[in-house]
């Protein structure tokens, strides 16, 4: 998921908001998380129920996060469908700069439960 630089993004101190920041690192694991519910049968619901950051880097201008344990979170989902329960998924975004170095890490908690079960 790239992040603009720039007004847009930029907080008064010339640095990426932290709150742009989050929305690039949920989204970065969310599309991920919308993709791999919407391959099932079953109806599964998702929901960000938890979120810490850490912040190691000032990013000014372009920046890019990265979700890659896409295996992982299919197995929660893949939980969720076979067993009925729900599950909680962690998932780590990490920030890059534009010249690739890591800015930022956001742990992003998801809970997966499939619809219809009693």
């Amino acid at each position: 998921m790239a992040l603009p630089g720039g007004w847009r993004t930029q907080n008064p101190f010339r640095s990426t908001y932290f709150a742009a920041q989050a929305m690039a690192a949920e989204m970065s694991t969310g599309a991920a998380a919308s993709l791999l519910v919407l391959g099932h049968p079953a109806s599964v619901s998702m929901l960000v129920t938890g979120l810490r950051a850490s912040f190691t880097k000032k990013i000014v201008g372009e920046s890019r996060f990265a979700f890659a344990d896409l295996a992982g979170m299919r197995e929660a989902v893949l939980r969720t469908v076979a067993n009925g329960e729900p599950s909680l998924f962690v998932a780590r975004s990490v920030g890059r700069t534009a010249d690739g170095v890591v800015a930022a890490e956001f742990d992003i908690t998801w809970s997966f439960k499939r619809r219809g079960m009693a």
